[in-house]
């Protein structure tokens, strides 16, 4: 029951008391299962059956293409959940994989107990609704990115996203170039040879853990 007071904070169980969700996990219809660091939480093809809610920790999603090139679609946070748009489709199986990238913490929550509470819980069914529908525009904006763009307008992307969130013109790096390269889709070297260019081009200077945007208008 050690999780029971973070499992109440989360939108889909504020409705929800806690002597309720220690029967639901009493009787397994919810659980919570750790995972070590790079350890696989669902392989390419797996029957999704429950919907996973990350409750410590941090997981990505990643696809390996025929020429084994690692690209990574998306990552989940805390309180952040996968599965959801699946559980109840026709083709209900994982099309990428989905891995710890430390150790983490996952609240799972069986197809069951979900249509359960999707019946009897207005709220519940709202947020799952939402989980849905955002998710769905979260897809659309990765595949667009990963089909559509240029590295260089990755890259762009990327900057000007960092630049209002980071508020500076100095970028620190919080992932490496090789996680960022398979963020973008596209190999390490790729990354590193556009990188160099827009550095040669006066657009920006980098190192290890920083890109800096030098020039503006451009960018």
């Amino acid at each position: 029951m050690k999780y029971i007071k973070k499992i109440s904070k989360l939108n889909f169980f504020k409705t929800i008391k806690k002597d309720d969700l220690e029967i639901m996990i009493s009787n397994n219809s919810i659980f919570i299962k750790k995972y070590d660091k790079n350890e696989i939480i669902h392989l390419q093809s797996e029957l999704c059956s429950s919907m996973d809610i990350v409750i410590e920790g941090k997981v990505i999603v990643q696809n390996i293409d025929e020429n084994g090139n690692i690209i990574t679609i998306s990552n989940f946070e805390k309180n952040e959940l996968f599965g959801a748009h699946l559980l109840f489709s026709s083709q209900n199986f994982y099309p990428m994989t989905i891995i710890a990238q430390e150790e983490t913490t996952i609240l799972k929550i069986e197809k069951s107990k979900i249509l359960d509470l999707c019946q009897n819980n207005k709220i519940f069914l709202i947020e799952y609704l939402n989980q849905i529908s955002d998710r769905s525009n979260t897809l659309a904006s990765v595949i667009n990115r990963v089909t559509r763009k240029s590295i260089r307008a990755c890259i762009i992307d990327f900057l000007k996203f960092e630049k209002n969130l980071q508020d500076s013109n100095k970028i620190i790096l919080n992932i490496s170039k090789k996680e960022l390269s398979e963020k973008f889709g596209i190999q390490r070297t790729s990354l590193s040879r556009e990188l160099s260019k827009m550095k040669k081009d006066g657009l920006i200077d980098f190192d290890k853990n920083s890109i800096t945007i030098i020039n503006l208008e451009n960018i």
